[in-house]
C-alpha cells in the first residue's frame, strides 16, 4: 500500500464549479462516490459483485477509502486505487476475527483506521487499526 495522510472527507460531492448538472445527477443515479479529479467527478464503482459505494476520505497520494455495499446494503471496507476497487478484507490475513466493514481515514505510514465487526457475530463492532506490511508482494 501506498503511504498517505488522509486530508478530505468526500461523498457523493457535486460542485457547480468542477461538474455540470448532468455529471451530477448520473452520478447519484448511480449511487456511486464520485470525488472531483482535475475538474471532473470520478465514479468510484464498489468492490466486484456489488452494488454501490461510498467514499470517506482522500489521501495525499489520491487513495481513496470508504466502503462498498452488496445488494443487501452489507458494507465492506474499500480502497479506491487508481480508480479501482479493492476489498481491504482481502489484504488482511485470512485467519483475522475482524471483518472490515468501513475505511475512514490514512495517515502518511498507509496506516488506515475503520470499523470492523467480528466474524463470529457481525454483531459486535470494534474499531482497527490496519497497518501495511513491508513485503505484501501482490496483496496491495
Amino acid at each position: 500500500m501506498e503511504a498517505g495522510s488522509g486530508r478530505l472527507s468526500r461523498s457523493r460531492v457535486c460542485r457547480p464549479a468542477t461538474s455540470s448538472e448532468k455529471e451530477c445527477a448520473e452520478l447519484q443515479q448511480r449511487s456511486h462516490s464520485g470525488p472531483a479529479q482535475q475538474g471532473h467527478i470520478t465514479s468510484l464503482s464498489p468492490v466486484t459483485g456489488d452494488s454501490n459505494s461510498s467514499a470517506i476520505a482522500i489521501s495525499n497520494q489520491d487513495l481513496v477509502l470508504g466502503l462498498s455495499l452488496n445488494a443487501s446494503f452489507s458494507p465492506r471496507a474499500a480502497l479506491w486505487r487508481n480508480g479501482n476497487a479493492i476489498d481491504l478484507n482481502t489484504l488482511v490475513p485470512a485467519d483475522s476475527t475482524l471483518y472490515l466493514q468501513f475505511a475512514c481515514s490514512i495517515n502518511d505510514k498507509g496506516e488506515i483506521i475503520g470499523f470492523a465487526a467480528l466474524k463470529s457475530t457481525l454483531s459486535e463492532s470494534h474499531a482497527y487499526l490496519a497497518k501495511p506490511v513491508a513485503n505484501s508482494g501482490d496483496r496491495d
